[in-house]
C-alpha cells in the first residue's frame, strides 16, 4: 500500500474515532425552552395550537421550512388521548398522544412513536400578562443515544428544533385576531365531532368540526 494512500487512512480513523469520543461525552438528553409574550389574551392565542390541523400555516422556521400534520382517530379529536402523526416536508415523522389539553392554557403532547428518541416530550403553556397579553413557554424534551446520534442531536435536530418553535412563534404573532375581530363565536373547542379521512399508509386520520371565526386569516 503506498504511503501517501496508508496516511490518508490513518487519518480518516483518527478523525473517526475522535467522534464517538466526542459523541460519547456529549449528553444525550435535550431540553429546549422558549417563552415569548404575544399579543392577545390566551382565548385568541390559544385556538392556533388547538387545532393540529392548522399547525402548517405556521409551524416553519424562518427559513421557511414547513411540516406538515394529521390527527389519529383515537375518540375525540384534538383533545385528551388523541394521537398526532408530524411529518417535516422532508421525511422524518413522528407520533404524539396529546396528555394534557385545557383550553386556554396548556397542551401536552408525549411520544407515543418518535423513532431514534426516547422519552419525547412537548409542552406548550399560555399565561395571561395582563388583559390583551399572552405570555407562551414552549418545552421540547427528548433524548437520544449513540455516539453518532449524540453529535447529530447536537449540531443539527436540537438547532433545528429550536428554530421551528422561535419561528412558529414569530409566524403566529401577526395571525392573532384583535380584540375587535374576536368574538364568542370564534372560539373552537374540542367539543366537535371529528371527521374521519383516509391517509396515506392505510391509518385514519381526522379533522377538526368547521369552526366559525378567521383566527389565521
Amino acid at each position: 500500500m503506498k504511503r501517501p494512500v496508508l496516511s490518508a487512512m490513518i487519518v480518516i480513523i483518527v478523525v473517526i474515532a475522535g467522534l464517538l469520543v466526542a459523541g460519547a461525552a456529549t449528553s444525550g438528553k435535550t431540553k429546549l425552552v422558549h417563552s415569548v409574550v404575544l399579543p392577545g389574551s390566551p382565548e385568541r392565542v390559544w385556538p392556533f395550537f388547538a387545532d393540529l390541523h392548522g399547525w402548517p400555516n405556521w409551524y416553519r422556521a424562518d427559513d421557511g421550512t414547513r411540516m406538515t400534520y394529521s390527527v389519529l382517530v383515537r375518540g375525540a379529536a384534538p383533545g385528551r388521548h388523541a394521537v398526532r402523526h408530524a411529518e417535516e416536508s422532508y421525511g422524518t415523522w413522528w407520533e404524539e398522544e396529546i396528555t394534557a389539553y385545557d383550553i386556554n392554557s396548556r397542551l401536552e403532547m408525549v411520544g407515543s412513536n418518535t423513532p431514534g428518541r426516547t422519552n419525547w416530550r412537548q409542552e406548550i403553556k399560555l399565561v395571561a400578562v395582563g388583559a390583551q397579553e399572552t405570555r407562551v413557554t414552549w418545552t421540547l424534551e427528548y433524548e437520544v443515544s449513540g455516539p453518532l446520534m449524540k453529535l447529530i442531536n447536537k449540531y443539527r435536530d436540537e438547532p433545528r428544533f429550536l428554530a421551528y418553535i422561535k419561528g412558529s412563534l414569530k409566524n403566529i404573532r401577526p395571525l392573532i385576531p384583535s380584540p375587535e375581530e374576536w368574538g364568542p363565536e370564534s372560539i373552537w373547542t374540542a367539543t366537535e365531532p371529528a371527521k374521519a379521512i383516509n391517509v396515506e399508509g392505510g391509518g385514519q386520520a381526522t379533522t377538526p368540526g368547521d369552526r366559525t371565526g378567521a383566527q389565521g386569516e
